[in-house]
């Protein structure tokens, strides 16, 4: 997978991004002793290149679980529905390990860690 994502990234003739950031659809689930509880309940967002955008709520809205779910941080008893889509360059990234985040990050340092 990690040659694949290589291909993709040095291709010449890469589309034009519609967004810098799309999140589609995001549900965040834990898995805890007492049971599953919901940290996010269907969030969908888009951040265009050059634009800023900030999040903004109550203590325990979920603000950080959204950045931590964008970076791949959450813990092991995270569960993200199905349909849920995190797309950074035309790539949902909610598919890749951990391992294929850093290697994006090396690859394009100042397109990644301006996201994460």
């Amino acid at each position: 997978m990690v040659s694949a994502m290589l291909q993709i990234l040095t291709k010449q003739n890469i589309k034009t991004m519609s967004h810098l950031l799309e999140i589609k659809n995001l549900d965040v689930k834990f898995d805890t002793d007492e049971g599953r509880i919901t940290a996010i309940d269907n969030v969908s967002l888009k951040l265009d290149q050059g634009k800023v955008l900030g999040i903004v709520g109550e203590s325990g809205s979920g603000k950080s679980v959204t950045a931590k779910s964008i970076m791949q941080l959450n813990p092991g008893n995270t569960i993200y529905n199905d349909d849920a889509q995190i797309i950074i360059d035309n790539e949902n990234v909610l598919k890749f390990t951990s391992k294929n985040i850093k290697i994006l990050i090396k690859i394009k340092p100042n397109r990644y860690q301006s996201i994460c």
